[in-house]
């Protein structure tokens, strides 16, 4: 029994969390509370729990200038899942799962990367292209990646990014952000026949090597790009279609910062992406003007059995989108996640009532949002006034005025006229 205690002590620490529920934006904050009372209990405890504690460090959290450097140097050897955003050494840590690191740091930490060949995940920040010349070396020795986050600004040698990501054929997940220049992608590399995620998160237009990529994605499953009026769309869904035959999810980003109309893409780019796959589309996530009767029969007509997730964004308050929401809801009896958002003050609440003129099949929904209904609200008011939208009933006023006849007679008659008011409780 004493030989499987310190078994029976990891596994409880590796069930304690270590980070906040998430909120409803995501967020979520390191707290170790739990796990560090559990390492005082006694040295036993101390020895086995220690390595759990530090699994996972950011030097961007408040604790981190609590750390001596010398603590956290010996520390190091711990570490799993490492962000580091300052030029601190790091180099003792040689089985990471993650490394997150931005710019000058890794200049800092070069041998990061050569002390762990075995790393499945990097995400590299990078805030001028003078680093990324100096950083190149280190960069070659890492070809065993399965997901690669990318920020660099302005590239002076793309030739080297494409060599960069092509060594890497493992790669399942990759997004680039924020880059310009990449302006071609030499098609001769070996394709990425692994990579089911590509997340391009920077304007296309001034990037055509990145809508050439998806050509060398043969097993993309999910794609992620701004849905503006620069998307080179037709382009996109040419690519999809001829190269890509195991996609089932088009999502667009920053869907709901609602753009001016201009901005948008155009219907009929909307219905060439919707189009593009050969496969029935699982997920569809898309900022538009409105959410039209023919945006809608198109997507419904090839993927109403198979969509799980439908997420719409409109800039117009036309109630010709809150009609095709509410086809969606019931057609779709696969759907687990469903929003319909519109720019500020879209709709009444009344209009919100068009989302229930059809029964819903959708049994397996997990996830509901409806945002751009308005109401009054005055004073200090913060619930609102909903009563100014709707209608009232006729019989719900006759009712009323027989209560209060009734309240009326029973004060006149001398009968207990507190007892009468509780018609109203």
């Amino acid at each position: 029994m004493t030989r499987l205690l310190p078994e029976i002590i990891h596994q409880i620490g590796v069930s304690i969390p270590l980070f906040s529920k998430p909120s409803i934006h995501g967020a979520s904050f390191f707290v170790p509370q739990d796990l560090v009372a559990c390492t005082l209990v006694c040295r036993t405890w101390y020895n086995v729990l220690t390595p759990l504690l530090w699994r996972y460090f950011d030097d961007r959290e408040e604790y981190f200038f609590r750390v001596p450097l010398s603590l956290l140097q010996d520390r190091s050897r711990y570490f799993r899942y490492l962000t580091v955003t300052i030029p601190i050494s790091c180099r003792d840590s040689t089985l990471l799962r993650e490394l997150v690191i931005h710019g000058e740091a890794f200049l800092a930490n070069m041998a990061l990367l050569h002390n762990n060949p075995q790393l499945p995940s990097l995400s590299l920040h990078l805030e001028d292209d003078t680093v990324y010349h100096e950083i190149q070396p280190a960069l070659d020795k890492t070809s065993r990646l399965r997901t690669l986050r990318l920020s660099c600004g302005k590239h002076p040698n793309i030739d080297h990014l494409v060599q960069f990501i092509s060594n890497n054929t493992e790669l399942q997940k990759l997004e680039i952000l924020k880059i310009v220049g990449f302006d071609h992608f030499d098609m001769s590399h070996t394709p990425m026949l692994h990579l089911t995620e590509l997340r391009l998160d920077t304007r296309l237009d001034r990037n055509p090597g990145l809508v050439d990529l998806i050509r060398q994605c043969p097993s993309l499953e999910a794609i992620w790009f701004h849905a503006w009026f620069h998307c080179p769309a037709e382009a996109i869904a040419r690519n999809i279609r001829e190269c890509c035959p195991h996609l089932t999810s088009i999502r667009c980003l920053d869907g709901t910062s609602f753009r001016f109309k201009s901005l948008l893409l155009c219907d009929s780019e909307i219905l060439l992406l919707m189009a593009c796959t050969t496969r029935h589309l699982v997920h569809f996530e898309m900022e538009m003007v409105q959410f039209t009767s023919e945006i809608c029969r198109a997507l419904l007509a090839a993927h109403a059995q198979h969509l799980e997730t439908v997420h719409i964004y409109v800039h117009d308050k036309d109630r010709d989108t809150l009609v095709s929401g509410s086809k969606v809801l019931a057609a779709c009896k696969n759907l687990k996640s469903f929003a319909l958002a519109g720019a500020c003050n879209a709709w009444t609440p009344k209009d919100g009532l068009i989302l229930l003129e059809q029964p819903w099949k959708s049994s397996r929904m997990e996830a509901f949002w409806l945002d751009g209904i308005w109401y009054n609200a005055e004073g200090e008011d913060d619930d609102g006034d909903y009563e100014d939208f709707f209608e009232p009933d006729p019989d719900d006023l006759e009712k009323e005025r027989e209560s209060v006849v009734e309240v009326d007679a029973a004060a006149a008659g001398g009968g207990d006229a507190d007892n009468a008011w509780r018609f109203f409780e």
